[in-house]
């Protein structure tokens, strides 16, 4: 969402937002992706939480994906971990750094 909508954004609004994402199911196609992909998920991730388990199952049907889970500690804070590139930024790095491999 960008940035100041959530001011803007009534109830219906945040609802489709919701709906939107309720029966996606990316699993059918995961196979069909080719480049590389990294995937980074928090423990202390509510929503997206590493225990469902769901990274073990899907993530080898991704040719080149991989995934890291990165723990929770004094700077992560759940959902906002996303924005704070300080504990993601060196896996990213990595990720760019053997695009040219």
């Amino acid at each position: 969402m960008i940035q100041g909508a959530y001011e803007r954004a009534d109830a219906n609004t945040s609802l489709f937002y919701y709906d939107a994402s309720r029966d996606y199911n990316p699993a059918p196609d995961l196979n069909k992706i080719t480049a590389k992909l990294l995937l980074v998920l928090f423990a202390d991730d509510q929503i997206d939480s590493p225990e469902f388990g769901a990274l073990d199952q899907e993530m080898p049907k991704v040719k080149n994906g991989r995934y890291v889970i990165i723990p929770a500690g004094n700077q992560s804070n759940g959902e906002g971990n996303n924005t704070d590139a300080v504990l993601w930024k060196s896996y990213l790095a990595d990720l760019l750094g053997s695009l040219s491999k």
